[in-house]
């Protein structure tokens, strides 16, 4: 991204001396926005698009960001992905992404999905949310995840090298749940799992006219 100027609230207390400071190649200044030009990755951009100060942090930078992901099902098996980040990042997730601009998070969640996994899927239930918070050089990022439950037409997955995924694929239910890194994703997992088993009780699954796919 080049030439584009992108708003923003400050997240530190400003003096006359130092009225603002970079961050990620940002010069973030009392007007609220940035006053220069940059050229930044989307993975960065993603993570500077709200800011607010909070006390209990002692300045530090609190960055809020929302995430969509999707609990992929065929045939009752359960779609993963593992990443690995040059050997510092090493495990199984589950597909999600940020929230672009103007972009529904419903939306979110399929293309996600899509870039992700190749998987082009449905979206069959809203499932829950999920929170957590990390930390990136000076700050501190708080984030929202919103899950929903899909379904798929095969059991084909290309994970996205891109973003460091080196292996994807379908999982039985206890599989998966022991595969995954991250409580949070084992949480949402069973929801959703538990989602789809009622779903098969009632013969609704694989129903798109009664599901409201179509």
């Amino acid at each position: 991204m080049t030439n584009q100027y992108i708003p923003f609230r400050i997240c530190t207390k400003a003096t006359a001396a130092d009225p603002g400071r970079d961050i990620f190649g940002f010069r973030f200044c009392e007007d609220f926005h940035a006053t220069q030009p940059c050229q930044l990755s989307k993975k960065v951009i993603d993570y500077i698009l709200v800011y607010e100060t909070h006390q209990s942090t002692g300045g530090i930078a609190v960055i809020e960001a929302t995430s969509c992901g999707g609990v992929v099902i065929f045939r009752g098996k359960i779609l993963l992905l593992y990443k690995n980040y040059k050997n510092k990042y090493e495990g199984w997730v589950l597909p999600k992404g940020t929230v672009e601009p103007g972009e529904e998070h419903p939306d979110t969640a399929v293309r996600e999905v899509r870039e992700e996994t190749g998987v082009n899927a449905r979206i069959v239930k809203y499932v829950g949310k999920s929170q957590y918070t990390f930390t990136v050089p000076e700050d501190v990022v708080e984030k929202d995840v919103y899950w929903y439950l899909m379904t798929s037409d095969s059991y084909y997955s290309k994970p996205q090298r891109e973003e460091y995924f080196m292996d994807s694929g379908y999982y039985k239910f206890h599989e998966a749940y022991h595969l995954l890194k991250f409580p949070n994703e084992k949480q949402i997992l069973e929801r959703a799992y538990n989602v789809y088993i009622e779903l098969k009780k009632s013969n609704l699954w694989g129903n798109r006219k009664q599901q409201g796919w179509e």
